[in-house]
């Protein structure tokens, strides 16, 4: 899923469907999936800002990158969901262009999250016994 991805098309295949409880785009569940999906994407896209700035810049940023990559793929995988999710059967289908159709390559293609993980704690153990040390 691409981090450009607008959730328009999405919001107005909601804005013409019922569901059992009446138009889904007054249902407070709804609202909320519309909310989180906001939010996980504007996060993630800031969050791709540090990495990406460090980067151009000739710096370290395996500590920002790791952290990003666990963040954004996790917040792309709970959007792909709530878009299924609201979409109803369209949501998974293939007429319709919903990110639940995609593949999910984003949570496998750069190595498990446990790996991410891990390689974030142990800079973390590392960086605090080199300011015990007095090192930078």
């Amino acid at each position: 899923m691409p981090i450009d991805f607008e959730p328009e098309p999405h919001v107005a295949q909601l804005v013409e469907r019922t569901a059992a409880f009446g138009r889904q785009e007054v249902l407070g569940m709804v609202q909320e999936f519309l909310a989180d999906t906001e939010i996980h994407l504007a996060a993630s896209r800031g969050l791709i800002w540090r990495p990406a700035w460090k980067l151009d810049r000739g710096e370290r940023a395996a500590q920002v990158t790791a952290i990003a990559k666990v963040i954004v793929a996790e917040a792309v995988g709970r959007v792909v969901d709530r878009s299924a999710q609201a979409c109803g059967v369209l949501g998974v289908s293939g007429d319709f262009p919903s990110p639940a159709t995609w593949p999910r390559s984003g949570r496998i293609y750069d190595g498990p999250f446990e790996t991410h993980r891990w390689s974030i704690g142990r800079r973390v153990v590392r960086n605090v016994k080199r300011a015990k040390d007095g090192r930078s």
